[in-house]
């Protein structure tokens, strides 16, 4: 399970989902290998385990969703890859797990992103 914040600053909890885009269906969990890779952060006295970015990097290249909808899916993408390295073999086997390989494939083109 994880959280974010979601509209109105409301804390939104999700451990399973599915991305749906047309007729296609992603499953979108955190897995083993969704969890397998966690980042640490020290606040204080609290430790926060925060998944890999590529698991962000993965949800917004499905959904691509542009200021039309409220957000700003590739320019957040644009973002996080500025300031963080995509590990391309962890991104390619979650991209297996999620199906998303052909989906997502020229959003990587796009920003340089050679998956192994």
């Amino acid at each position: 399970m994880f959280l974010y914040v979601g509209e109105g600053d409301v804390i939104e909890f999700m451990g399973a989902a599915d991305v749906v885009i047309g007729n296609a269906v992603y499953p979108f969990r955190l897995t083993d290998l969704a969890t397998s890779k966690p980042t640490t952060c020290q606040t204080g006295k609290a430790k926060i385990s925060l998944v890999d970015p590529v698991y962000t990097l993965l949800l917004k290249a499905l959904l691509r969703r542009g200021a039309d909808q409220g957000k700003h899916d590739l320019e957040d993408m644009e973002a996080v890859m500025a300031k963080t390295a995509v590990d391309t073999e962890y991104l390619a086997s979650r991209l297996e797990e999620v199906g998303g390989t052909i989906r997502t494939a020229d959003i990587w083109r796009r920003y340089g992103v050679t998956l192994k």
